[in-house]
């Protein structure tokens, strides 16, 4: 079921309209977990650690995914999840490039950004935008996040893709119940070989 609503969700995101996802005003951003593997055309990050990461967006297949989920975007970026833990939040900047012509698809010139709600993210609204007239940040957050082992696609829905410059992310990451239930179980064990050995030395 969970399989058969993210495709859904999918195909009514990439299939829609490109005019419905931007106007000359304004670009779009969202983060989206493909079904299964998506036997990459898109060149793929290999998210390890916390460190920061490049975020370079390219031409977008046709489809992804395998049953295809088809995908309307202007530039997409293929990541995966190989921290072994779950990706809570996904923090990326852009560089404000700009252009003479405010119509210029290949800068971003100060226009608006939205950063998409879906299933496995939400954008936040009072973190997506425009910092200081020089760096956008778009905040993602909430919702399910991203599971060990998931692949997922940042993809921008407007200006071309070489207008996103600079391009930089950084993911927070919770680890599994199982950590915490090794980590008290570790500390309780600890507590009590301490106890018993006070309780020894005192006799």
């Amino acid at each position: 079921m969970k399989f058969f609503l993210s495709l859904v969700i999918l195909a009514a995101v990439f299939g829609a309209p490109h005019s419905a996802f931007a106007d000359s005003a304004d670009f779009k951003t969202g983060v989206f977990d493909p079904p299964t593997n998506p036997d990459p055309i898109l060149p793929l990050t290999d998210i390890q650690t916390t460190t920061p990461f490049s975020v370079v967006f390219g031409g977008c297949p046709a489809t992804i995914g395998n049953p295809p989920v088809p995908i309307v975007a202007s530039g997409c970026f293929l990541g995966l999840n190989d921290t072994g833990q779950t990706i809570t939040s996904l923090d990326l900047t852009f560089d404000n490039t700009t252009s003479a012509d405010p119509n210029d698809p290949n800068a971003l010139n100060g226009q608006d950004a939205d950063c998409e709600t879906t299933s496995v993210f939400v954008g936040s609204s009072s973190n997506c935008g425009l910092v200081n007239g020089s760096t956008y940040n778009l905040l993602f957050s909430g919702a399910v996040g991203l599971p060990p082992g998931a692949f997922f696609v940042i993809t921008e829905s407007g200006p071309n893709p070489d207008a996103f410059q600079g391009g930089e992310g950084v993911i927070t990451i919770t680890p599994e119940p199982d950590s915490y239930i090794l980590l008290l179980t570790g500390m309780m064990m600890a507590g009590m070989f301490l106890f018993r050995r006070s309780l020894s030395a005192s006799r």
